[in-house]
């Protein structure tokens, strides 16, 4: 039978207060978002389904679709670049609210509110997660929807069977965002005997069903990925070694993991959740074990497979992080309220105001408004290219180019962000020495972005353009190609 039904209303206030928390702190670091193509990507191939794309590959070869799924409801929404990230961030602060509902299901009766808080607490002023965030890559929207799976998790052992398929469809979901989130299928494999128990065959048999109907498009796409021409294995390996660091020893790591997971990102919740564990091991809340498998499996699996692929970085931790604030909560509330009560007047004490680690460089505001001057450039069709003289890094095209997209209306951005090779061009120069400037040809027209770097520079051709850069140095350059993908089927 369900554990007794929660009063709703205290409830649905707790997890709307956790939300807005969560939200709060996240949406102060959204000026220093990472707005480079690693970032950008799911939100281009979600703009190329939605001007009629097709069934596009994802925009990492290691990613799956989820990651341009969970953006594809988020592109319409933005007008600008600084909105898509707003977006963006409030739904990451849903981690907070599903740990809590996940910890209120399955802490003990009477502590039920004071776990939730806590769950939800340490989830929302996590500094890892909200670098997460920032730096877009270092594992999308996977907790996110490891926190959904374990609340899945928590309404299997509860007795509600429809979690199960839930939290399944949750894991590959995760996956999909980040392929080391497959490490919670060992703590799903640890968890799987307990909560399924005196679950219904027809259950089972609709989670196996969901889970490998989900896997399809993952697999379609490791097909396509092995028909590179090298042979299945090795196109694969190639993919799989793309981040490896294969001279550094797994020691090495594992001491680098746990520098700047639990020192540098904040040591605090780590007592908190040793002790919540221990608890829940030596004294489970009826019917949670399970959850103990679920935690500590997921840790062990994101763990096996960082260090199997010779690629385990320190961000990599952050994906258990759902499991654990949720098994600790629960291991708390066996002795009440108090334990608890210090564990969220530390989070209260030491997460709010550590900083959020800075991205540095430029921002989306500033990137809008790059894409402001743009659109307000010399008329007609223009191409958006950048050249490095120095540095690697700076504003990259895509962004410019999804930010202009994402502000203008629609007749103007078919009329202007082309990719036609005879359209205009507008350099993004990244540190061009003064006698290029000085040597800029009479057709060519300077741009004020709103930046000291780079420097705009508008060209009537790309043939203008590349004669210009051939003629001072022919730095390294980035073209439309990437942004060609995205709207090419939107070309009338």
């Amino acid at each position: 039978m369900p554990d007794e039904r929660p009063p709703l209303l205290p409830l649905i206030l707790l997890l709307g207060g956790l939300w807005i928390l969560a939200a709060g702190a996240r949406l102060d670091a959204v000026a220093d978002a990472t707005v480079g193509s690693d970032a950008l990507g799911q939100y281009a191939v979600a703009l190329q389904v939605l001007e009629g794309g097709g069934w596009p590959h994802p925009p990492n070869p290691e990613g799956g679709h989820s990651l341009w799924l969970m953006a594809l409801p988020l592109v319409p929404l933005a007008g600008s670049l600084e909105e898509l990230f707003r977006l963006r961030f409030i739904v990451a602060g849903l981690v907070a609210p599903l740990g809590a509902l996940a910890a209120w299901l399955l802490a003990a009766p009477r502590a039920r509110g004071a776990a939730a808080v806590a769950a939800g607490a340490v989830l929302a002023f996590d500094v890892g997660l909200v670098d997460t965030l920032v730096s877009s890559f270092r594992g999308y929207g996977a907790p996110e929807l490891l926190a959904l799976a374990t609340v899945g998790l928590a309404l299997a052992v509860t007795g509600r069977p429809w979690g199960l398929p839930l939290a399944g469809a949750a894991v590959v979901g995760a996956t999909g965002q980040h392929p080391f989130a497959a490490g919670a299928a060992l703590g799903a494999l640890a968890a799987l005997p307990g909560a399924a128990q005196g679950v219904d065959r027809r259950w089972r048999w609709a989670t196996a069903a969901t889970v490998a109907v989900l896997c399809l498009p993952r697999l379609a796409h490791l097909a396509w990925l092995a028909d590179c021409g090298d042979g299945a294995w090795a196109c694969l390996g190639r993919v799989a070694s793309g981040s490896a660091e294969p001279d550094t020893p797994r020691l090495e790591m594992l001491r680098r993991l746990f520098n700047d997971r639990v020192l540098v990102e904040g040591w605090w919740p780590w007592p908190l959740l040793a002790v919540g564990l221990a608890m829940l091991s030596a004294r489970p809340v009826a019917g949670r074990r399970p959850l103990l498998g679920w935690a500590l499996g997921t840790v062990a699996g994101v763990l096996a497979i960082g260090l199997s692929a010779s690629s385990l970085r320190p961000y990599h931790a952050r994906l258990a992080m759902p499991a654990l604030a949720v098994a600790a909560a629960a291991g708390l509330s066996r002795s009440g309220r108090l334990p608890l009560a210090l564990a969220v007047a530390a989070v209260a004490q030491w997460a709010p105001g550590r900083a959020t680690p800075a991205a540095g460089g430029i921002g989306p505001r500033d990137v809008d408004r790059v894409a402001r001057s743009v659109l307000a450039g010399p008329p007609g069709p223009v191409q958006i290219e950048a050249a490095w003289w120095g540095r690697p890094v700076g504003l990259d095209p895509l962004a410019v180019s999804l930010s202009a997209w994402l502000q203008a209306d629609r007749a103007t951005r078919r009329a202007r962000l082309a990719t036609d090779p005879a359209a205009s061009v507008v350099l993004l120069a990244h540190d061009p020495p003064e006698s290029a400037l000085a040597g800029l040809p009479s057709e060519a027209t300077r741009l004020d972005l709103g930046l000291a770097q780079p420097v705009g520079l508008w060209f009537p051709s790309t043939e203008s353009a590349a004669r210009w850069r051939a003629a001072h140095g022919s730095p390294a350059i980035t073209d439309a190609g990437e942004w060609a993908g995205v709207v090419g089927a939107a070309e009338p």
